[in-house]
């Protein structure tokens, strides 16, 4: 940052002398007339004009821009028009200069009065502007090129930070490792698969626009316990074909403790799929072997060892898929199933530091190899040159210090003692708030960020909704009856709860008879059926899937949003169990 403030002084300076000699030899003319015009349309109207434009050249919010330029961020995003406006700040203050000074009258060897601007030898005024600008244009682009050179060498030390992570993390082989792959090329080979994963292998295979996502809703599974669903032979069948090989996978690491650290999440897909297909056919104990399952594959993705602890953010809500599936056929449900869900599934806030960690080299190398990649010809003028020139001068200084500063603020967000209940982004890191951290907001890094905070976030929230789930239950077999919402919070402030944390508790009414035959326990964030902040007791949630799918949408975005099923005498407290849709015969496909 230092050298590019130097090097626009140096701009400044070198035009403040050419605007100088542009004025001093407009009043060396002979003509006053000739030589007053020139002065005042050469040293005052035309760099007015120059920036005016480079001010408006942003429509209406050029005010806006120029006080972003006075951050570090602005200066890279504006760094053109700060150097159309630092020059003829300086080329006006060098004409100022150069007609005070020229005008002022002196005597000379004659004895005659004379303005001071006819003592200067021309040849010097010709000169020495152009020289002036030509030895600042060769000092910024040394600059350019030592900023090269220092910016290869920031992005080694990542690389080889990235290189020395891989070598940490070899590619195990072991059976669990052939069993795995084996399973996983079977299951993509697979040309009869359940619904939801041929639609979406259909849907791929189609061509979409760039600003279309096809997403999976793998949450639909839980349809197939819908009476008289159509397609829930063809998962059974699925869940059947592969079950050998399944099995011997899931027999060598929860038997004989084998660990595989590279689990895929089609793997992961075909856990849950095979625990609801078990589920179905009333095989509790397998279900609850394959959560277990799920379990050890997420504690295993959070080794230390592992390059991408964010894959254990899919595989973690294909557990709590396979628990609500257990939640909504299953009463009561077994103590086990509840051990299951609250063991503790490793070190999520280590995991996720050393996971930000590596992605901040590997964003911090895409970066460097963006900024020294060859402009093409396409890119060759002038404007553009300059734009990458300054950039790379500006980042081989901001980077190394922002990464410390980064490093430093992960280390005290990401430790155990802090409160894991943060969901917004900028309040758990202050540095993405901050316009002076121009690198954090220009690379894609700060979506790593804002994941891993998120992530933590609902890992910590989906253990208390599991807690209150368990709490509630337990009060509901000995009550016979679901608790009212004074009981409820009465139940929520004992102490194995944790302090401060907000749960929303509703009923769930049959529309027929008004009883209430199930709840929802969530989180106040909750939105969707699939964010797995929310869990539903009883069999309801088999209808609120079907009555809601594909958006999956239960709550509107306000906060406090009020949900979309019908409500019980205006009570937002006590909602009624939707009907199921006519149309079940005919699913729906994923989302687009």
């Amino acid at each position: 940052m230092s050298a590019y403030l130097i090097l626009l002084a140096l701009f400044a300076i070198s035009w403040a002398i050419a605007g100088f000699c542009v004025s001093t030899l407009c009043l060396k003319l002979r003509w006053n007339l000739v030589g007053g015009v020139l002065l005042i349309v050469g040293g005052f109207i035309l760099p007015m004009i120059i920036g005016s434009a480079a001010l408006n050249q942003h429509d209406d919010r050029s005010g806006v821009r120029l006080s972003d330029a006075l951050t570090i961020f602005g200066m890279l995003e504006f760094s053109f028009t700060i150097l159309l406006l630092v020059s003829t700040i300086g080329a006006i203050a060098g004409v100022l200069v150069g007609t005070v000074s020229g005008l002022w009258p002196r005597i000379d060897d004659d004895g005659n009065r004379q303005r001071s601007a006819r003592s200067w030898t021309t040849w010097k005024l010709v000169i020495a502007g152009p020289l002036a600008l030509t030895i600042t244009w060769t000092l910024f682009f040394l600059a350019d090129l030592r900023a090269k050179g220092r910016l290869a060498d920031i992005r080694d030390k990542h690389q080889a930070i990235l290189d020395v992570q891989e070598e940490v993390a070899p590619r195990q082989q072991n059976d669990a490792a052939a069993v795995h792959d084996a399973l996983l090329l079977a299951i993509l080979e697979d040309e009869s698969p359940d619904w939801i994963l041929e639609n979406y292998r259909q849907g791929k295979k189609q061509p979409l626009s760039a600003n279309i996502i096809f997403r999976r809703n793998d949450y639909d599974l839980l349809k197939i316990f819908l009476p008289g669903f159509p397609h829930t032979q063809s998962v059974l069948d699925y869940a059947q074909r592969h079950e050998d090989a399944f099995l011997e996978l899931r027999r060598q690491v929860l038997r004989e403790g084998l660990e595989y650290r590279h689990w895929d999440e089609e793997v992961a897909r075909f856990t849950a799929l095979h625990a609801l297909a078990r589920l179905h056919q009333d095989d509790l104990d397998s279900t609850i072997d394959d959560l277990k399952l799920l379990h050890a594959i997420a504690n295993q993705s959070l080794d230390r060892r592992v390059e991408d602890s964010f894959s254990m953010v899919p595989i973690e809500a294909y557990r709590y898929l396979v628990f609500q599936a257990i939640l909504g056929t299953t009463n009561p449900v077994p103590p086990e199933a509840y051990n299951v869900m609250l063991n503790d599934t490793g070190e999520v806030e280590p995991s996720l530091r050393r996971r930000l960690k590596r992605s901040m080299s590997q964003e911090v190398v895409k970066s460097i190899d963006y900024l020294l990649r060859e402009q093409t010809a396409e890119q060759l003028d002038f404007k553009e040159t300059f734009q990458r020139a300054t950039e790379r001068i500006i980042y081989q200084e901001h980077i190394p210090g922002c990464t410390d500063r980064l490093e430093k603020e992960i280390n005290q967000v990401l430790e155990p003692s802090t409160d894991p209940f943060v969901a917004i982004p900028v309040l758990a890191f202050p540095m993405l708030g901050d316009m002076d951290e121009a690198w954090l907001l220009t690379s894609n890094y700060s979506s790593h960020m804002y994941h891993a905070i998120q992530f933590r976030y609902m890992h910590n929230v989906r253990l208390e909704v599991v807690k209150t789930v368990q709490m509630l239950e337990h009060e509901r077999i000995e009550k016979n009856r679901f608790l009212t919402q004074q009981e409820f919070l009465i139940g929520i402030t004992s102490p194995e709860f944790t302090a401060g944390t907000s749960i929303d508790y509703v009923t769930l009414h049959s529309p027929n008879t008004g009883k209430a035959e199930g709840a929802i326990v969530a989180a106040p964030s909750h939105r969707r059926l699939d964010d797995f902040i929310g869990l539903y007791l009883g069999p309801a949630i088999f209808p609120i899937v079907d009555a809601t799918s594909p958006s999956l949408a239960i709550r509107s975005g306000q906060l406090n949003g009020t949900w979309e099923l019908a409500q019980v005498k205006n009570n937002p407290l006590r909602l009624i169990i939707p009907t199921p849709k006519a149309s079940t015969s005919n699913p729906s496909t994923p989302m687009r």
